[in-house]
């Protein structure tokens, strides 16, 4: 037994017996069983991680937080055919006093992705998602959603919030090309001008005239001024992200954190690009047409940039902006990457092979979990879905899939009837939608109808969304996600009592970072709990439906 002294949670090592029909297969008297389905985003994730998030989200989240709780996992054979799953195991109450047993899974597919993108598919992926935006963006745009053609408002802030990420990331990708071409440069010089010094007493020959010593002076001297601000920067928000900081000076919080959005993140990305545009248009006009350099710097020599007198102190730095490179480009990589190779799939290209394995891995857990104890007797009459991020697209996805091939089945897992959450936070399923969306605008019914015909979920209200409660929890500081408003037919009669209900996380407000912080916040875990385990009563069937015109 090991106990977590900062919360009172013991965790129990158990390895149940790998089998369908033990002891522990049948429910207490009294007790209702929950399974918790719960899918990572992008980025480099680690295994089990979002799992332990979820459990110590639910123990605060429960009404006797402060009462310790025994966590039990272990390894569990499961649905049929069997696959070996590992899960954790909480019991909690709810708030009328009722007992419930969760079951945590956790859907893990980083691995499918991982060192399967490059540089080259991320830029690539930048680039045709930014021209497919703008190629498509107008006032309206319509989806084929229940049964018909669906307008929709495109916020006139989307054009220039794709423009700005869009041009921010681009721009990091050319800034750390840069510190590469001049790095080289500079190093190569140093290097060669300190043999050719010692040797013959010749007077050394620098080996490379582009980029000219100038321009890589220039540059060291730019990237001083960008490094000390960034630093601040990340300091500044880096304090902003405590959570006792948050929680004792609120005010003066929130005052910061205006400032950090409003003017200091900003600027910095307004630097990012002006330097790397800048730069960029310089070493190409010396490289190609050096006239029109000259007219801007006619009277510059290497001496006029010499911010560092001490050479090898300058040499040092680029050393270590070549090592802060080669991580920005694997964080890159590793976080866009995972976005590039799952919503890239739309295309016939090699990623059409790892979105397939994501799908089908997630859809054999679902199915495993909705399969265990039988048709007759199913171990689990609550299942919800929890996705953050990307992991959220890929929920929604797999959700749509076990829906579809059990209507083909004649609902012999009553899929509809026993998923009762889908909660997606941090999601990026709005831009998703506008922006990969597969159909243009002049494309028939009959195409975009297929289209949808994959995904139950924005078919029909009362056959597919009676027992859901859609929560989407979002942050207006983060940037990747936003309320969803592209799965809903506002004039639907059902909309009011079965639509997506969007919910904004208070805490989650740090820029930059508001993105990760769902996980430390109680708003996911609180939703969570109101509608999983909330007491089955008619009044409180649809307690989380949301307002019409949310």
């Amino acid at each position: 037994m090991v106990t977590n002294e900062s919360d009172g949670t013991s965790i129990k090592q158990v390895v149940f017996p790998p089998m369908q029909a033990t002891e522990r297969d049948y429910p207490k008297p009294g007790v209702t069983r929950v399974a918790v389905f719960v899918l990572h985003g992008m980025g480099q994730q680690v295994r089990f991680e979002t799992l332990d998030k979820v459990v110590q989200g639910l123990v605060g989240a429960s009404p006797k937080a402060a009462k310790p709780h025994q966590v039990r996992v272990g390894t569990v054979a499961l649905g049929e055919p069997e696959i070996r799953v590992q899960r954790a195991e909480l019991d909690l109450e709810n708030n009328a006093g009722q007992a419930f047993e969760a079951h945590i899974y956790e859907g893990y597919w980083a691995h499918f992705t991982e060192g399967r993108v490059n540089g080259r598919d991320v830029l690539n992926f930048l680039f045709s998602g930014a021209l497919n935006g703008l190629k498509k963006w107008q006032a309206q745009f319509t989806r084929w959603m229940f049964g018909r053609r669906v307008p929709f408002e495109v916020r006139p802030t989307a054009l220039w919030g794709l423009l700005l990420a869009f041009t921010i990331a681009i721009s990091v990708v050319v800034i750390n090309a840069l510190i590469g071409i001049m790095a080289s440069s500079y190093l190569l010089r140093t290097f060669a001008r300190g043999n050719l010094a010692e040797g013959s007493g010749q007077p050394a020959t620098i080996p490379t005239t582009w980029p000219s010593p100038i321009l890589v002076n220039g540059f060291t001297s730019i990237m001083i001024v960008l490094i000390l601000y960034s630093l601040f920067v990340g300091a500044y928000l880096w304090v902003l992200a405590r959570p006792t900081w948050k929680a004792s000076r609120p005010r003066t919080w929130e005052f910061l954190a205006k400032i950090a959005h409003h003017f200091l993140v900003p600027l910095w990305g307004g630097l990012v690009v002006l330097f790397a545009g800048c730069l960029s248009i310089m070493l190409l006009a010396e490289r190609f047409y050096p006239p029109l350099l000259e007219k801007f710097t006619p009277d510059l020599t290497w001496g006029d940039f010499e911010i560092v007198q001490q050479e090898w102190l300058v040499l040092g730095l680029w050393i270590a902006l070549l090592f802060v490179s080669y991580l920005l480009r694997n964080l890159v990589v590793e976080t866009i990457g995972d976005v590039a190779a799952y919503l890239s799939s739309h295309k016939l290209d090699r990623f059409m092979n790892i979105r397939f394995n994501i799908q089908s891995e997630m859809l054999r857990i679902a199915q495993a979990i909705y399969s265990s104890g039988g048709t007759d007797a199913p171990t689990y009459d609550r299942v919800a879905f929890l996705g953050h991020s990307l992991g959220s697209v890929v929920a929604y996805d797999t959700l749509n899939r076990l829906i579809s091939r059990d209507e083909l089945n004649c609902r012999e897992l009553r899929v509809v009837e026993r998923t009762k959450v889908l909660l997606t936070f941090g999601s990026p399923l709005d831009k998703t939608a506008y922006i990969f969306r597969f159909h243009s605008q002049h494309t028939t019914d009959t195409r975009e109808a297929l289209a949808s015909a994959v995904q139950p979920l924005i078919q029909n209200y009362e056959l597919f969304r009676q027992s859901l409660h859609w929560i989407n929890v979002y942050s207006w500081r983060d940037i990747i996600s936003g309320d969803l408003d592209y799965y809903d037919d506002r004039d639907n009669h059902s909309y009011g009592r079965f639509g997506v209900h969007n919910v904004e996380d208070m805490d989650s407000q740090t820029p930059l970072i508001a993105h990760v912080e769902y996980w430390d916040n109680p708003t996911v875990f609180r939703e969570l709990y109101r509608s999983l385990f909330r007491s089955e009563t008619p009044d409180s069937k649809r307690e989380a439906a949301p307002e019409a015109g949310l």
